[in-house]
């Protein structure tokens, strides 16, 4: 009997995902945990900023090239 790898690997590959919504009730013992954790600097994070909707397309593409760091925000209007 010959065995396909591609089969034999489709059944042990686990993807899984999870949105926001299925840890929302979680969010006040996170928040708790964590604001004081980023208020003494023991969390970092960055956020990028960009002006105007024109700007948003050439800077969403840099997310995918690696040209950002930590949060890209767009402010419009």
């Amino acid at each position: 009997m010959s065995i396909q790898p591609s089969l034999f690997l489709y059944r042990f590959i686990e993807i899984k995902g999870f949105t926001l919504l299925e840890y929302l009730d979680k969010y006040p013992e996170i928040l708790a945990e964590m604001t004081p954790l980023v208020a003494n600097g023991a969390i970092k994070y960055r956020e990028q900023f960009v002006e105007g909707f024109e700007e948003i397309p050439e800077n969403f593409l840099q997310l995918f090239a690696g040209g950002n760091s930590g949060k890209l925000i767009a402010k419009v209007g």
